[in-house]
């Protein structure tokens, strides 16, 4: 918060240091005399020759502001303060004495913002008075309070004064503070948290209630919580929140699309001097639950299987090694065409099996410590391409399409390079000849999405539901191996990786990741 410009019409600009001197007191520093200024903004005794009843109304009115809840500051037109209650001295710090005859601004004002309030204070901008505003205000030991301010106009002897009334409101700032973090914490939550009134009126509704159940909060604050549940848990739930019941059941509940899911609910009452207000339902979706240990039981698989298929690969790849020799003498030797067709068939299984041993590292590797770092986009495309550059087939038509920008993306760059080029050879596989199509572009302002596309025969909606799961495959040569290693290594980078494919017409891939824009 600020300093108002509200105080603009309390005072004229002034010189910049601080005024000692009272433009009325003539060089001397002293409490205006009553003479000086109206009787109730003095602490002098009023005439006693003037009318009883009004020296009574002025005696009242001085006790009421000297002993008013807010602080009281009448200033003139220069912003010179000419009077200062109790309320002041506790708000500010200064004693009355010490106030008297200070300016304002200097005195109550942060110095960052004075020479805005004097430029404001001279256009006298009349629209800013009579309202209450929140303001930042100076005080004695220099530390800055929030203040409510109001600052009102007055007449006297055909001059205008001006009368500010402060609140300090730093126990309110600081609750509201507080509020605003309890409420943040609450909206940050994985759980849905939904209050309700003791009639069972939905009052608050978070962030993850309006993910679980499909409604928006302005669609859903005010209605019946009975929306969100079985027709049969209705009345239950009413007298719960009514009588101030505990309950911790799973159940089922409605989504807004219709549909129904599995729920833990809680339920717990809001007292208030021992009797119910109310109620705050906490609703944890078990199906979420039930997603997430599911993969956790894959990550748990493909670590086992990374260290099985370390060992595995190793000692394969030394069997392989060992055979290839042999192919290579009985070519050389033989001019029998039914030994060398022999060999040649050998050979094509060595070089089958080093795929298939190829494939089991990438499960090693991709179960290795993984080390995030932030990676340029355009060294990420780099990368693939070159990881690449021997691998497509001359009839494939490669095309990248990549406008990356000047943004980089949180990832591993070896391993999301291999879970890439997984995609783009599955894609190249699935074809005879045509076009394969690797695109990267920015879908959000901190979200990357990668691509690759095919025209190639397509995959059958079973195929697509069981297309990332380990060894499956839907092709004669393939091993069910490499799919299933892309989707593990987005998975630990905290992306998502999706499929979609038509029969006839293609398929395409898609790979979402976080990106990190520059610094401006």
């Amino acid at each position: 918060m600020e300093w108002h410009p509200l105080l603009a019409a309390t005072a004229r600009a002034i010189p910049g240091r601080r005024r000692r001197v009272h433009p009325m007191s003539s060089g001397r520093r002293h409490p205006l005399k009553f003479s000086n200024i109206p009787s109730s903004l003095s602490s002098e005794q009023p005439d006693p020759s003037r009318d009883d009843a009004l020296v009574e109304s002025e005696l009242r009115l001085r006790r009421l502001i000297e002993h008013a809840l807010d602080a009281v500051v009448t200033i003139d037109e220069s912003g010179n303060i000419l009077e200062w209650n109790e309320e002041a001295e506790r708000t500010f710090g200064w004693v009355r004495a010490e106030a008297i005859g200070e300016n304002a601004i200097e005195l109550l004002v942060p110095e960052r913002l004075r020479d805005r309030a004097r430029e404001i204070l001279a256009a006298g901008n009349a629209e800013a008075l009579n309202r209450r505003v929140e303001a930042i205000a100076l005080r004695r030991d220099g530390s800055q309070i929030p203040v409510e301010l109001s600052v009102t106009p007055l007449f006297w002897r055909s001059r205008r004064i001006y009368t500010l009334f402060a609140r300090d409101i730093s126990d309110q700032t600081r609750a509201a503070a507080t509020a605003r973090h309890f409420e943040a914490v609450i909206d940050a939550s994985s759980n849905a948290v939904i209050g309700l009134g003791l009639d069972g009126t939905i009052l608050s509704w978070n962030r993850a209630a309006e993910r679980m159940f499909g409604y928006h909060s302005d669609a859903i604050l005010g209605t019946p919580v009975t929306r969100l549940l079985l027709p049969e848990q209705a009345v239950e739930i009413r007298d719960k929140v009514r009588w101030g019941i505990e309950e911790d059941t799973r159940t089922r509940a409605v989504r807004r699309d219709g549909s129904l899911f599995r729920i833990l609910r809680a339920l717990r009452p809001i007292n208030a001097e021992g009797q119910p207000i109310g109620a705050v339902l906490i609703c944890n979706d078990l199906s979420a639950n039930e997603e997430l240990e599911h993969k956790l039981t894959n990550e748990e698989y493909f670590a086992s299987l990374g260290r099985v298929a370390s060992t595995v690969g190793y000692e394969f790849n030394n069997v392989l090694m060992a055979i290839e020799p042999f192919i290579d003498v009985i070519e050389r030797q033989t001019t029998d065409p039914r030994l060398k067709e022999a060999a040649a068939h050998m050979r094509r299984s060595v070089q089958r099996g080093s795929q298939i041993t190829d494939q089991m590292r990438a499960f090693s590797l991709a179960s290795m410590p993984m080390p995030l770092a932030l990676v340029q986009a355009r060294t990420l495309m780099a990368s693939i391409e070159q990881e690449l550059h021997d691998l497509i087939k001359p009839e494939i038509e490669f095309v990248v399409e990549s406008d990356p920008g000047d943004f980089a993306i949180v990832c591993h760059l070896a391993q999301l390079t291999q879970a890439v080029a997984i995609l783009v050879l599955n894609a190249q596989d699935s074809l005879g000849r045509g076009r394969v199509t690797l695109r990267m572009a920015i879908i959000a302002h901190d979200a990357v999405e990668i691509s690759v596309t095919d025209h190639g025969q397509g995959m059958s909606d079973e195929a697509v539901r069981r297309v990332f799961d380990p060894l499956f495959t839907s092709r004669e040569k393939g091993t069910g191996l490499g799919l299933s290693v892309a989707r593990y290594i987005v998975d630990r980078h905290g992306g998502s990786i999706d499929v979609s494919s038509k029969v006839g017409e293609g398929t395409v891939f898609r790979i979402r990741l976080r990106a990190v824009a520059p610094a401006p």
